[in-house]
C-alpha cells in the first residue's frame, strides 16, 4: 500500500507490512517510532533499516530533533503519531476489524473468562473466534503468549491482520484500562462493547477511581458501536447504561435471582453444587437452562455476559444455551484440581488469578458456595512495584472468608518481599489462623500437607502464569504445577 496522509511525497514508497519493534522489522515494512530521546530513537531507526525497512514513521516534533544523517530510509514525520499510529497500522493490514465482529470486554474482573467463553461458544457452533488477552493472541486453536493484556497499537493491528486471513468470523479482546488510556485500540472497529465490574485495581497507574472508571468508559463512546452489554449489578455498570447512545442496543444482565425484573437477561433459578452450577435464565428470546462445570456465582455473571454477546449476535436461544453448557474452565480460572472421587488422601485445590480485593473475595466466596463440608484454605500475596493500599484490604477478606490462611509471595519484581508480606499483614486482626511463608512453592506444599481430605485449598493470585518475577529477573514458577508436586508427595506417602 501507498504510505499515508503527509507522507505523499514518498508515495513511490510501497509497504508490505508495519512494526513498531526495530527488531522485528522485516523487509518492505513501515517502522513506526514515537517513543524514546533522539540519539535512542535514531538506533532504533538504524536496527530497522537494517531489517530492511522502507520507510519510518515519527512524531514531526521528533523528526525536528532527529539526527538523520547517513540515514537512507525515508524518515516521515507525522502530527499526533502516538494516537494515529493504530489508524495506520489498521490500513497496512486492510483494517482487519471490519472484516470480523469485534468484541471489546473490559472491566476489573472477568474479562479473560468472558473472551475465553465467547471463542469456546462460537467455536462450538461452527464460527472460527480469535481472543486477544491475558491468556494470549489468535484463534482459539492456536494461540500464542503476548505480554500485555492490550498490546500496543500496532501489534494489535497485526495480530488482528492475521486472524483476518486465517477467517475469523470474530474476535473477543480484553480492553485494559491502560489499553484505552494509552489509544491501543485506535484503529478498531468494535461492534460490541461489554461491561463486567469495577472494583479497586491500578491505582498506582490511574490514581484514583474515578480516573480508573473515566478510562473504561472510553469503550462506550466507540463510534463504531452496535451493541453494548452492562453487568447491571454492579454500581459503576448501572451508571453507565445511561451514556449509551439511543442508536445502541442495550442489554443488561444480572446474577442475582431477586433482579430479573430489572434485567434483559437475568437468573429464576439458580443451585451451585461441588460439580458446578445448574440456572434457569430468563433473556428476550425465552427462558433456557444452563447446566455448566464451572465454579462461581461471578462465573455465571460471566456466563450471562456471554449469552447476551451471543444473542446480540444473532444466534438462536437454544444454540447459544448449548454452547455455554458446553463450555470447560479457562486455564487460571478458578481451576479445580484433583476430587475427592478419585483420590481420597488430598484435599482439592482451586488455583486461580484473583490479585484484587474484589477478585479474591469473589473467589473465597465462590468456593465456599462449593464446599459441602470442610475447611477453607487460601494461600496469596500480592504484586510488587503495584497498589499497596489493597495489600491490608485483601489480608482483611481472606481472614473473613477462610479458615486458614497462608500468606506468601506474588511477583515481588524490585520491592522487598519482606515490606510486602508486613503491609499484607498488617490487615489482619489476628494472626493465630495466618502463616506467612515467603517461598510460594513451600507455601502451596504446606497447604496441601495440613489439609484434611474434605478441605479446599484456595491458591490466588497467579493463575495461569508460568512465572515469577524476582528482582528483576523471571523464574518459572507455575501453581499448577506446584499443586500436582504436593498431589504426588501426599498420595505418595
Amino acid at each position: 500500500m501507498p504510505l499515508p496522509g503527509r507522507a505523499q511525497q514518498w508515495a513511490d514508497v510501497c509497504v508490505h507490512g508495519v512494526s513498531s519493534d526495530s527488531r522485528q522489522v522485516q523487509q518492505g515494512d513501515l517502522f513506526i517510532t514515537c517513543l524514546g530521546e533522539p540519539k535512542r530513537q535514531r538506533s532504533y531507526i538504524e536496527q530497522a533499516q537494517a531489517n530492511g525497512a522502507v520507510a519510518v514513521a515519527i512524531d514531526d516534533t521528533q523528526a525536528l530533533l532527529l539526527d538523520s544523517s547517513d540515514l537512507t530510509v525515508p524518515i516521515i514525520g507525522l502530527p499526533n503519531l502516538a494516537s494515529s499510529q493504530g489508524i495506520i497500522a489498521a490500513k497496512v493490514n486492510d483494517f482487519p476489524s471490519q472484516q470480523m465482529a469485534l468484541i471489546g470486554i473490559t472491566g476489573t474482573n472477568g474479562k479473560t473468562s468472558c473472551s475465553q467463553f465467547m471463542a469456546q461458544s462460537f467455536a462450538h457452533l461452527g464460527l472460527a473466534c480469535g481472543v486477544m488477552g491475558t491468556l494470549g493472541y489468535g484463534l482459539l486453536e492456536a494461540m500464542q503468549q503476548g505480554p500485555n493484556t492490550t498490546p500496543d497499537a500496532v501489534t494489535m493491528q497485526n495480530h488482528l491482520g492475521v486472524m483476518a486471513a486465517a477467517g475469523a468470523n470474530a474476535c473477543a479482546i480484553e480492553v485494559s484500562s491502560h489499553g484505552l488510556d494509552q489509544g491501543r485500540l485506535n484503529g478498531c472497529r468494535f461492534e460490541t462493547a461489554v461491561f463486567t465490574n469495577l472494583t479497586q485495581d491500578h491505582l498506582d497507574y490511574h490514581g484514583s477511581m474515578q480516573a480508573y472508571g473515566l478510562a473504561k468508559a472510553r469503550l462506550f463512546n466507540w463510534p463504531s458501536l452496535r451493541h453494548v452489554v452492562i453487568n447491571f449489578d454492579d454500581d459503576f455498570g448501572r451508571g453507565l447504561v445511561n451514556e449509551v447512545a439511543p442508536s445502541v442496543t442495550l442489554y443488561t444482565y444480572s446474577a442475582q435471582v431477586s433482579d430479573v425484573q430489572y434485567v434483559d437477561l437475568g437468573v429464576l433459578s439458580l443451585v451451585q453444587h461441588s460439580q458446578g452450577i445448574e440456572a434457569t435464565i430468563s433473556t428476550p428470546m425465552g427462558t433456557g437452562a444452563l447446566s455448566v462445570g464451572l465454579i462461581g456465582r461471578f462465573n455465571l455473571s460471566n456466563l450471562l455476559a456471554t449469552l447476551a454477546v451471543l444473542l446480540l449476535h444473532k444466534i438462536e436461544l437454544g444454540l447459544a444455551i448449548s454452547a455455554l453448557n458446553s463450555l470447560t474452565t479457562v486455564c487460571g480460572r478458578m481451576q479445580l484440581i484433583g476430587s475427592q472421587a478419585n483420590n481420597t488422601k488430598v484435599a482439592r485445590a482451586i488455583v486461580d488469578y484473583a490479585h484484587t480485593p474484589d477478585a479474591l473475595e469473589q473467589a473465597l466466596m465462590a468456593a465456599k458456595e462449593h464446599l459441602p463440608s470442610g475447611k477453607l484454605w487460601v494461600v496469596f500475596g500480592c504484586g510488587g512495584d503495584r497498589d499497596v493500599s489493597k495489600r491490608p484490604k485483601m489480608a482483611a477478606i481472606a481472614e473473613r472468608w477462610a479458615d486458614h490462611v497462608i500468606v506468601t509471595d506474588d511477583n515481588p519484581r524490585t520491592e522487598s518481599n519482606r515490606q510486602i508480606l508486613a503491609h499484607i499483614c498488617s490487615g489482619f486482626k489476628r494472626m493465630d489462623r495466618v502463616l506467612v511463608e515467603a517461598d510460594r512453592g513451600r507455601a502451596i506444599a504446606l497447604a496441601m500437607a495440613r489439609a484434611e481430605v474434605d478441605d479446599l485449598v484456595l491458591i490466588a493470585g497467579k493463575g495461569h502464569e508460568t512465572y515469577q518475577h524476582i528482582q528483576g529477573h523471571k523464574h518459572h514458577f507455575s501453581d499448577h504445577e506446584e499443586v500436582l508436586k504436593a498431589v504426588n508427595r501426599e498420595t505418595s506417602v
